[in-house]
């Protein structure tokens, strides 16, 4: 009967904990309230949306050995390290006389377009009295 209760508990507490992940995901790409509330919103049709990406390489070590590093890289130099190569992306827009640019999104250029593809507009808020202060409402990157 105890061996019932842990796996409960553990479903419940597995369930708890993808609902926390999936708000942060949400929240990560998504416009608070009080934004949009004070904030102009305009919408921007998804093809006049530019994306400018800039790639680089990450090594992250394989193990935390010193001396066998050392020792491994006078044969092999790359054995205990792995690269990885990460984008960095910004949207663009010119509407009017203004130019909108988002924060950086941490994922390839193809997986923005894939996700640009499946809606129509873009929502953009913006202050009227600062342009550069604006933020996209990118909700439709959360499943991508």
């Amino acid at each position: 009967m105890a061996l019932v209760y842990i796996v409960v508990f553990y479903i419940i507490f597995i369930g708890v904990y993808k609902i926390i992940i999936t708000r942060k995901e949400n929240a990560k790409y998504s416009v608070p309230k009080k934004i949009k509330k004070k904030y102009k919103k305009i919408s921007v049709p998804t093809n006049e949306i530019d994306i400018l990406t800039n790639g680089y390489y990450e090594e992250n070590d394989t193990d935390n050995l010193l001396s066998v590093k050392v020792a491994n890289s006078l044969y092999d130099k790359n054995d205990n390290v792995n690269i990885n190569h990460k984008f960095i992306s910004v949207m663009i827009c010119k509407v009017e006389n203004m130019t909108f640019k988002s924060k950086p999104i941490n994922l390839p250029p193809s997986k923005i377009k894939n996700a640009l593809i499946t809606v129509p507009s873009v929502d953009i808020y913006f202050d009227e009295s600062d342009v550069s202060n604006c933020i996209f409402d990118l909700f439709f990157l959360v499943n991508f």
